[in-house]
C-alpha cells in the first residue's frame, strides 16, 4: 500500500509499477461515475473492458498529426514548441494539388522532418 494514499500499488503486465496518480484518477473516476462496481483495480477493469491484461506503459505511442492545407505561423510555432520543450510527439501534414495540364497530382509534405 502506499502510504500517501492508501491504495494498493498497482502492476502492468509485466510486473512494473504504474504511476500512483494513473491509480488514484482511475479510483476517483469510479466513485464518482460508477459507485456500484465498488473497488475494483484498474487492472481487473481494464482487463474486463479489452479482453487483454493492461500494458506497462500507457499512451507510449500516441502521436497528434494536424491535416492541413495551410497553417498559419502561430499554428507553426506552436507545433514545434511542443515537440521541442515537451517532447511532445505532433506534426503538421500538408496536402496540396497541382496541376499539369488535365492531370491532377496530391503532394503532401510534413511540416517537422523529424520522425520517430
Amino acid at each position: 500500500m502506499s502510504p500517501a494514499s492508501g491504495l494498493q500499488t498497482e502492476r502492468g503486465a509485466a510486473g512494473t509499477p504504474l504511476t500512483e496518480a494513473v491509480v488514484q484518477i482511475f479510483a476517483a473516476y469510479l466513485k464518482e461515475h460508477h459507485p456500484e462496481r465498488g473497488a475494483v483495480s484498474i487492472n481487473d477493469a481494464f482487463q474486463q473492458r479489452f479482453h487483454v491484461p493492461l500494458p506497462d506503459e500507457l499512451n507510449d505511442s500516441d502521436e497528434l498529426v494536424i491535416v492541413v492545407a495551410g497553417l498559419d505561423p502561430s499554428a507553426e510555432r506552436i507545433v514545434r514548441y511542443l515537440a521541442a520543450e515537451y517532447g511532445a510527439r505532433i506534426n503538421a501534414l500538408f496536402f496540396r494539388v497541382f496541376k499539369d495540364g488535365e492531370r491532377e497530382y496530391l503532394a503532401r509534405a510534413w511540416l517537422r522532418a523529424e520522425r520517430r
